[in-house]
């Protein structure tokens, strides 16, 4: 996400980077066991950084999961979403890959789940 910073640095805006459980400047500072509970900890480090103040989301790969969770259950602060290259499980394909058994896949049809739960 870094590159992007350039990009829009003469802009406006504020740029809060966070990093993802696995990622080296958060190592060890996670819990999270599912995909659920590290957006539900992204959630928390947005509301700690931000309040109640508007913002924008960007996600890249995983971080698109995430961010479209995040954009979703703060949609009432949410300016905009940006995902790129970001991981999505279409509820056709659910059906299909329930049959796989993948920590992976369950992890993503978990998150799909609670995003589609809330749309309905």
């Amino acid at each position: 996400m870094l590159p992007l910073a350039d990009a829009v640095q003469d802009l406006p805006w504020r740029m809060v980077f966070l990093d993802l459980p696995w990622a080296e400047g958060a190592a060890g500072s996670s819990t999270a066991a599912s995909a659920v509970e590290v957006a539900d900890e992204v959630l928390s480090e947005i509301d700690d950084h931000l309040g109640e103040e508007p913002f924008a989301v960007i996600g890249n790969s995983f971080g698109g999961m995430i961010a479209r969770h995040v954009a979703h259950k703060r949609r009432d602060r949410v300016l905009g979403i940006a995902t790129l290259a970001g991981v999505v499980q279409p509820a056709h394909v659910a059906a299909r890959s329930s049959r796989a058994g993948s920590v992976g896949l369950t992890s993503l049809r978990a998150m799909s789940e609670v995003i589609n739960s809330d749309v309905r």
